[in-house]
């Protein structure tokens, strides 16, 4: 398969360059528990990193909001 050199940047771009508009406070807040803790603790790591300036109050309010109950509910207590 013969592929231009433009086309071939432009797919690359997709695939590893994050969109201008993406609002990584945003995707963090929308991040809910899926799987298992682990997997979503580290998803939400991956995130706090990107969202900038959180004290540590407000990471953890963000990550105990994307739990499912009754886990929430010992994480916050």
């Amino acid at each position: 398969m013969v592929m231009d050199w433009a086309y071939f940047a432009r797919c690359i771009k997709e695939h590893f360059v994050p969109p201008r508009w993406r609002n990584p406070l945003i995707e963090l807040a929308s991040l809910y528990k899926i799987g298992t803790i682990d997997n979503y603790t580290k998803h939400f790591m991956a995130h706090v990193a990107c969202a900038g300036l959180l004290n540590k109050q407000q990471q953890v309010n963000m990550y105990t909001a994307g739990l499912l109950e009754p886990l929430k509910i010992d994480v916050e207590f």
